[in-house]
C-alpha cells in the first residue's frame, strides 16, 4: 500500500518540487493550492512520476476549506501519512506601518491560521 501525503501550496515552488520528489518514491499526493492551473500541473507531474494524485482547490486561511481538503484526501486515498503544511505568502514587503490592514489579514490568515487549521484537521 502506497503512503499518502497532503501538500499545501503544491501548485508551484517548494510544494510542487516536494510533490514530485515524493511521487518518485511512490507516495500518492493530495495537491492543495488556490491556483487551479498550478495545482493541475503538479498533478500531471506527479502522475508522470508514477504516483496517483488529486487536486483540491483550497484557501488555507478558511477552516472549512482546510477540513474539506482533509476529508477529500481521506475519501480518495483512505489515509494520510504525511502532511507538508507548506502554503505561505510574503506580502508586499512594505514597512509594517505602511502595509494595508487587508494585506496583514491575508498574510496572518495564510501563514498562521492556515498552518494551525491544517494541524487541527489532519491530526
Amino acid at each position: 500500500m502506497n503512503k499518502v501525503a497532503i501538500i499545501t501550496g503544491a501548485g508551484s515552488g517548494l510544494g510542487q518540487a516536494t510533490a514530485v520528489q515524493l511521487a518518485e518514491k511512490g507516495v500518492n499526493i493530495a495537491v492543495v493550492d488556490v491556483s487551479e492551473k498550478g495545482g493541475n500541473e503538479t498533478v500531471e507531474m506527479v502522475k508522470k512520476s508514477g504516483a496517483d494524485a488529486i487536486f483540491i482547490k483550497a484557501d488555507v486561511s478558511k477552516a472549512e476549506e482546510v477540513k474539506n481538503y482533509v476529508d477529500k484526501t481521506v475519501e480518495h486515498f483512505g489515509t494520510i501519512d504525511y502532511f507538508f503544511n507548506n502554503a505561505g505568502i510574503s506580502g508586499s514587503g512594505q514597512f509594517f506601518l505602511n502595509t494595508k490592514v487587508e494585506e496583514i489579514d491575508q498574510i496572518v490568515g495564510i501563514n498562521l491560521l492556515g498552518a494551525l487549521y491544517g494541524v487541527r484537521y489532519v491530526s
